[in-house]
């Protein structure tokens, strides 16, 4: 599985500079290209709300990306794939 570096305090190393993006993406690519569904795993301090507006959700600091076996590894459940 394709592993980058991040750390717990700040997430993904130069992840606002155009070299930290292009290798998230490339992470994200190799992680499709292997089979994986991937889902990515992020956070941004926000105050308390009873409820949050969408664009909470950007300017989000990239911790790494959750990898499932998909399809190609033989990761799919049956009574899902049964449609």
């Amino acid at each position: 599985m394709a592993s980058a570096p991040w750390s717990a305090s700040t997430g993904w190393r130069n992840r606002s500079t155009k070299a930290g993006r292009a290798q998230a993406a490339e992470t994200l690519k190799k992680l499709s290209a292997d089979g994986y569904r991937a889902l990515g795993v992020a956070f941004r301090k926000v105050e308390k709300q009873d409820s949050y507006p969408l664009a909470a959700e950007r300017e989000m600091t990239l911790v790494g990306f959750a990898a499932i076996p998909g399809p190609a590894q033989g990761g799919d459940c049956p009574q899902y794939s049964k449609r």
